[in-house]
């Protein structure tokens, strides 16, 4: 029996969660073989137009004909998007590393490449500042925080900590859904 992942890094790791379904058990009642592909999870994208995206995969608990599901739906996040959230994790992470470098909140949002409206940029800084804690307790268990900044911004400390523990990486926030299986916001 497998245990079902969130987030995904690729079409390829999909395929392979797609073909080894039957062997995973669902989320919710724990049933082995009741899991199939349901289709699509799409939406916007960061340009604001009204073209959708893929942004990863829904799959159906089946509960029809003699399979004995419970008949509820998930989906599989690629990790290069946010949950609930129109930007991308890239896009994200850009903010947060402006944001780092003493930028505004408004000028670290438009330099990110973030083209929505000027308004979300502190939302988003909002959800990212009541979210560290959560973010912060997961990189711990993984390595101890690197030394104290010298600002006394927490957020500094985080970004320093998603640096410190994905460096080889582009994109710390993606690495971070597609290594811990959680979202960071």
């Amino acid at each position: 029996m497998r245990k079902l992942k969130s987030f995904y890094d690729s079409e390829a790791e999909f395929t392979e969660i797609h073909h080894s379904l039957k062997q995973t058990a669902c989320p919710h009642c724990k049933r082995v073989g009741c899991l199939i592909l349901h289709g699509f999870l799409k939406g916007y994208g960061t340009d604001c137009n009204d073209r959708k995206i893929i942004r990863g995969h829904r799959i159906f608990c089946s509960n029809r004909y003699r399979s004995s599901g419970c008949g509820r739906t998930f989906c599989l996040l690629a990790s290069r998007f946010i949950r609930g959230f129109v930007i991308t994790a890239t896009v994200l992470w850009r903010f947060l590393e402006k944001l780092a470098a003493g930028f505004s909140k408004k000028t670290s949002f438009t330099e990110s490449g973030a083209s929505c409206c000027g308004s979300g940029a502190y939302r988003l800084f909002r959800r990212v500042i009541l979210g560290q804690s959560h973010i912060r307790s997961i990189l711990l268990r993984h390595r101890p925080a690197p030394e104290p900044p010298t600002s006394i911004q927490p957020l500094f400390a985080t970004v320093s900590h998603l640096r410190n523990i994905f460096p080889d990486s582009p994109c710390p926030v993606s690495s971070f859904q597609s290594n811990f299986q959680v979202s960071f916001l």
